[in-house]
């Protein structure tokens, strides 16, 4: 049997990626937020299947906090900068720049209460 992990072989991008589904806030510089599921996830980006349009802007600068859970569904803190590269209907490509994933409850490293 597969994993669904797997990489698209199709797929010709600079990093490989894997198929998901998760939900997604996304916040614009501007503060506006919705909701998004994460469709694929890479080294540098994530595909988003939007509920309905939304007005993002390529180029513009979003913050994704991705809800995934791992085993013994504890929530994993994960969360992305990044830049809408690229829209198509309801999908919106993200470049990510910049992230963090842990789980929840720990803190990174040199971070004191």
């Amino acid at each position: 049997m597969e994993s669904s992990l797997q990489p698209n072989p199709e797929d010709r991008r600079r990093a490989v990626r894997y198929p998901i589904e998760a939900r997604v806030s996304v916040r614009t510089k501007s503060g506006q937020c919705f909701s998004a599921t994460a469709v694929n996830i890479s080294s540098s980006g994530m595909l988003l299947q939007l509920s309905e349009p939304f007005p993002l802007n390529l180029g513009e600068e979003v913050t994704v906090e991705v809800d995934l859970r791992n085993e013994g569904d504890k929530a994993l803190a994960t969360w992305g900068l990044g830049t809408v590269v690229r829209m198509d209907g309801l999908r919106s490509a993200v470049h990510l720049s910049a992230g963090y994933f842990d789980s929840v409850g720990s803190q990174p490293r040199g971070v004191e209460k």
